[in-house]
């Protein structure tokens, strides 16, 4: 294909977009809206992304100073371009006939509106056609193609054959990397098999990979994953099943690991990323443990779901589920399991005292303090499951994506103190206090882009409807004329 030349009329303007889950989608449509072209390459048979196997809550925190009090370390910028956003990206999901409920409370935090996945796909997919849209499975970023260090376009992999596609900017939607062991084990967990793809098996770095090697910078918060417990071996399920076998009850239960111990507060967090990412970093997993009471309890604040249903659920699926009339029995069962019997009795003992007599147990509890009292007790085999990373690609509050090599490190925590040099022409200055540089012509979105929720949750399809919206409008307007083409 032959380049085309690139000017500074709108109409011209042409952005390839990686990813058709949410945010590629949003981008997409928002590029088309802005008078540019647009074409949407999904390495999946079929578009949607993790989108189809969420739950389809769009919601972040309802108050940004309780956001950022919750989640210091992510990306200050970022947070707010999400919470900021959210309100246009409701307006902009019905305008493009996707069915929201009306506004509901979520975790305790925030409000946010529910979809149906499906449903939503499909219309933002029928609105991206018939705006002029050109959409494109089975096909795959595998470079990205640059001209004096800007972005003109892509090298793109389909049926093992590589071609070029130029554009005027490229939009990297293409879902983290939570589908690639080695980039997991480099980043994020010692041992990558020691978790459960809760996620679609196609977000496997390409834009990450793809963004490091034009030079982009990497995001801090790279250790951060979201997800949740999964009901582990012997439980046989298949993808379209992840969100039947997950185990929600973390919150209301006792979480120990292979060795009998407790290992984390189980209710640190949003909901149950902090603990779900402690419980990854055991190994072989571990077991939530419920009363009678908590079997009832409900799993997640808002959600109207109760530990024992999620549990029966799970049993359907094979899962490992023990129940004991006694405390006395349920350590002798677990140890059957392989965990040292004596170790876990301590514990459980001296967490039961130390909530009973009000003490802080170790590790701490700061809620949903409950100590396992009334029988039958049960207890559930789970592993870690990863539905997405959370560090990635930096970008700026337009979604930029900001070059290594042109930018200062974001670690200083006092101003840099400026340089100045003596010329023959007087004095100049050669240092500045800090310094962001973007790579032209680059852009990110939703699970590409890194350190917005860093370890803590903010709502996931929250944040790729916001940044694919903003991505797809800046792309849109981005245009450059190389010396080449003139």
């Amino acid at each position: 294909m032959s380049q085309p030349k690139l000017n500074k009329q709108r109409n011209n303007s042409h952005v390839l977009i990686f990813g058709a889950g949410l945010a590629g989608l949003s981008a997409g449509i928002s590029a088309l809206e802005e008078g540019a072209a647009a074409t949407l390459f999904e390495k999946s048979p079929r578009p949607g992304g993790t989108t189809v196997l969420s739950t389809g809550f769009v919601w972040t925190f309802e108050d940004y100073e309780e956001l950022r009090s919750r989640i210091p370390a992510g990306d200050a910028a970022l947070q707010w371009l999400v919470y900021e956003t959210l309100p246009l990206g409701y307006d902009f999901l019905t305008r493009h006939n996707v069915s929201l409920a009306a506004p509901i409370s979520m975790l305790g935090h925030g409000r946010g509106r529910l979809m149906q996945p499906q449903q939503a796909v499909g219309a933002l997919i029928e609105r991206f056609i018939a705006l002029g849209g050109t959409l494109k499975c089975n096909s795959s970023l595998h470079r990205l193609l640059l001209e004096d260090g800007t972005v003109i376009g892509a090298e793109i992999e389909r049926d093992s054959r590589i071609f070029k596609e130029y554009a005027s900017a490229v939009i990297l939607a293409t879902g983290g990397f939570q589908g690639n062991t080695e980039l997991l084990a480099r980043y994020v967990l010692p041992d990558a098999s020691n978790v459960i793809l809760r996620a679609n098996p196609y977000s496997t770095g390409d834009g990450f990979i793809a963004a490091m090697r034009a030079g982009a910078q990497i995001s801090q918060g790279l250790q951060g994953f979201y997800g949740h417990a999964v009901a582990a071996e012997p439980a046989r399920f298949r993808f379209s099943n992840l969100g039947e076998v997950s185990q929600f009850h973390g919150l209301v239960s006792v979480a120990v690991n292979m060795r009998g111990e407790r290992f984390a507060d189980e209710t640190a967090g949003t909901g149950e990323e902090c603990l779900n990412q402690a419980l990854a970093r055991q190994s072989g997993g571990g077991f939530f443990i419920v009363d009678a009471d908590g079997m009832g309890r409900e799993v997640l604040k808002g959600v109207g779901v109760v530990a024992g249903a999620v549990i029966e659920r799970a049993k359907t699926y094979g899962a490992l589920v023990i129940t004991s009339p006694t405390l006395e029995g349920l350590f002798d069962a677990l140890a059957e399991q392989g965990m040292p019997r004596e170790r876990l009795a301590a514990e459980i003992n001296a967490y039961n005292d130390a909530i009973i007599n009000g003490r802080e147990p170790f590790p701490p509890r700061g809620k949903n303090r409950y100590a396992l009292m009334r029988g039958p007790f049960t207890a559930v085999k789970v592993k870690a499951g990863i539905t997405f990373t959370m560090g990635g690609i930096r970008v700026d509050e337009k979604t930029r994506v900001l070059l290594r090599s042109g930018s200062t490190s974001t670690l200083a925590q006092v101003p840099v103190e400026r340089a100045y040099a003596e010329t023959t022409s007087g004095t100049i200055t050669i240092g500045d206090e800090y310094r962001e540089t973007v790579i032209p012509g680059l852009y990110a979105a939703g699970s590409d882009v890194g350190n917005i929720s860093h370890t803590n949750y903010m709502g996931g399809l929250a944040t790729a409807l916001t940044t694919g919206m903003t991505a797809g409008k800046q792309a849109a307007v981005f245009t450059v004329v190389h010396p080449s083409q003139v």
